[in-house]
């Protein structure tokens, strides 16, 4: 499996006489499968829609019982998986929902491991057929979530926590887990019921064979991997500019699901700390 980055694409720059023209498309067309989900789910940044995203223009929203699904690791043959997705959980009420599963095979025949929300505790499960789950309590707003399912060795998770720079402390562990079951197929959303959560909206899912996904750097807003003047010029041209000109990068600074006044202050604060 190579490194597939398939959440939301998009877009075209119509560039000619002087004349530029930004036409953002949103689509699931990268998934393998879609069930109860098409592109209008995928949003559109505004002024055209009101999709929070986390990074370029698309995030996906789910409010009912639907799911995408990548086929691409294969079938009974993948012993490890590491992934990376991001979620902004918009909930009410004491449901759990689950945000992701992986199985062996793209029929869904044995489950490898699931993560889901507990409403009613605010809790991230992280959970393998047969063994006990684990909980971590969910931070607000954008929630970066990383996983290491390696068959033999165990599930490993991270929360708001690069991989490559994490304290033995801050890796959780689903002990028991990982000993049989490679994968074969992940879906993505809420596959059996959403509940009385009121929305999910993903962003940014990839999916390497062994190496860790790289976290995305807040406040980048142009995305040249520094946080710099220029990303506070773009924020301010998104949230100011007329007509408005969208972040290429990561603009929701403070992981709000809007992009606004405050990630520009974030980010003005980021660029120049205080003394």
């Amino acid at each position: 499996m190579s490194n597939k980055e398939v959440v939301l694409v998009c877009c075209a720059l119509l560039v000619g006489l002087g004349l530029s023209f930004n036409a953002n498309a949103c689509s699931v067309s990268n998934w393998d499968v879609k069930v109860g989900i098409t592109d209008a789910d995928s949003g559109s940044p505004p002024p055209v829609g009101t999709t929070s995203r986390m990074e370029r223009f698309c995030g996906l929203e789910v409010t009912s019982t639907s799911y995408v699904q990548d086929n691409s690791p294969v079938d009974g043959e993948d012993a490890r998986i590491r992934l990376r997705f991001y979620v902004l959980i918009s909930e009410s009420g004491s449901s759990e929902v689950i945000l992701l599963q992986a199985f062996d095979d793209d029929s869904a025949t044995t489950e490898a491991f699931s993560i889901s929300y507990k409403s009613a505790s605010d809790m991230l499960s992280f959970s393998a057929p047969g063994v006990a789950s684990s909980d971590f309590s969910a931070p607000t707003g954008w929630v970066e979530i990383q996983v290491d399912w390696e068959v033999g060795v165990g599930f490993r998770y991270w929360v708001n926590t690069d991989p490559n720079e994490a304290d033995d402390n801050e890796t959780g562990n689903v002990a028991g887990a990982g000993t049989t079951t490679h994968v074969g197929m992940v879906r993505l959303g809420a596959p059996v019921t959403i509940g009385d959560v009121t929305k999910l909206t993903y962003d940014s899912y990839q999916a390497n064979r062994t190496t860790s996904v790289p976290t995305l750097l807040d406040c980048d807003a142009d995305a040249s991997g520094l946080v710099a003047l220029s990303d506070i010029l773009t924020v301010i041209a998104e949230v100011f500019g007329d007509p408005q000109e969208l972040s290429t990068g990561q603009p929701d600074c403070d992981r709000n699901g809007i992009i606004s006044i405050s990630d520009i202050l974030l980010t003005i604060s980021t660029v120049f700390p205080p003394a």
